[in-house]
């Protein structure tokens, strides 16, 4: 008779995990709303919280078993019960090949809340898991800060503009003001010329100090009509430049929103972004030296997309997705590019249809996306059949 198998020993409770794995499986596996919800379901009155505060409200139950700590621990059971039905019984030789697959394309919450509640995995194992996750978090913090040092400085900008369309303001009431003063001054010397040009009796020579006084009304006439005329058109010039500026600060309100979501994105991914290694396990391993072409997008965060593409290690080439100047100049782009990147909702139908055209004239590689935040542009960086190429 063949041996029996041992039996093989049922998953950690949550509580019973190691220690230094509950925050990062927490910050991992859980977002705002599933803490949000867990809390409310054990009774927790969690309305106006913070993030932060969610998560030290779970992790300070997490050391023991209790209401809390119990429905964290059936909810990741339920939400990762296909993992751990495909990959519990692996051994640890079969189960590390599977984690580092995963790790490389970025897909890691399932099989790292597996990893911290197997239990048969040894010390090394769980030390080479969590060192990845660790390093994890020091890389994509980089990326957090440059994102909100752009959105500072866009801020700033904005205030910037805000004051000086102030000032236009302020400058533009003195003017009509001004403007007021001289139309009343000068409708009173029209009146008073009208009643000086009245027929009167023959003027006799002792009273040609009267002819002298109308001919200095008649010039001071002249010179107020001419002063109008010059206010009339330094009012319209102000008007003309506060307009200007009334749209450059929706454009810049605009951009400033953009880069907001950008932080949040890049906030709420934060544990599920690529290591930064310049060695082969590193997921963006196959971007370095590579050329790659953004056509399109928004072209005052161009230095963004510079910043995104040189982090990965790639060059960075940019087209802003005009055709006035013929197809010579993208299609040279293109020819020399590894990898285009084509955000469909910052360029025209013609644009991209072009860009397919060329990009299938020259064998070259390219991704139509829906969107040109960085973090679609990440993506497209980070895509699995990018990598493969």
């Amino acid at each position: 008779m063949q041996p029996r198998p041992a039996p093989q020993r049922p998953l950690r409770r949550i509580w019973e995990i190691r220690s230094n794995f509950k925050c990062p499986v927490m910050g991992t596996c859980l977002n705002m709303e599933e803490n949000r919800r867990i809390l409310k379901k054990a009774g927790c009155r969690v309305k106006n919280l913070s993030f932060f505060r969610l998560h030290t409200l779970v992790m300070e139950n997490l050391h023991r078993e209790n209401r809390i700590s119990i429905k964290v621990d059936s909810f990741l059971r339920h939400k990762y019960r296909k993992t751990i039905s495909e990959f519990g019984l692996l051994g640890e030789d079969e189960f590390m090949k599977v984690w580092r697959t995963r790790l490389k394309r970025g897909e890691i919450d399932d099989i790292f809340y597996l990893a911290s509640v197997k239990p048969d995995l040894s010390d090394q194992a769980f030390i080479e898991i969590y060192g990845e996750v660790h390093m994890l978090g020091h890389a994509n913090m980089g990326e957090i800060m440059q994102a909100r040092k752009a959105l500072s400085q866009h801020t700033e900008a904005n205030r910037r503009l805000t004051n000086r369309m102030a000032e236009e303001k302020t400058r533009s009431g003195g003017l009509k003001k001004e403007f007021l003063a001289v139309k009343n001054q000068l409708k009173e010397t029209q009146a008073r010329l009208k009643y000086a040009e009245k027929p009167r009796t023959p003027v006799r020579p002792e009273t040609s100090a009267d002819m002298i006084e109308l001919g200095f009304l008649q010039r001071r006439v002249a010179e107020l009509e001419t002063q109008n005329r010059k206010l009339a058109g330094e009012a319209a010039q102000t008007e003309r430049e506060k307009r200007k500026l009334q749209i450059r600060l929706f454009e810049l309100q605009s951009v400033n929103q953009r880069l907001g979501d950008e932080v949040s994105e890049l906030l709420s991914s934060f544990s599920q972004c690529s290591a930064r290694k310049c060695n082969e396990s590193c997921p963006e391993y196959p971007v370095c030296a590579k050329r790659i072409l953004v056509v399109g997008g928004i072209t005052r965060i161009r230095h963004l997309y510079r910043d995104l593409v040189e982090s990965f290690g790639g060059t960075f080439d940019y087209h802003d997705g005009y055709m006035k100047n013929g197809k010579q100049n993208i299609e040279a782009q293109v020819r020399r590019s590894d990898l285009v990147i084509c955000p469909v909702n910052c360029n025209s139908h013609g644009a991209c249809d072009k860009i397919k055209h060329l990009c299938r004239k020259h064998g070259k590689t390219v991704r139509m996306l829906p969107g040109s935040s960085l973090s679609a542009i990440s993506s497209a960086l980070c895509s699995e059949n990018f990598n493969k190429n």
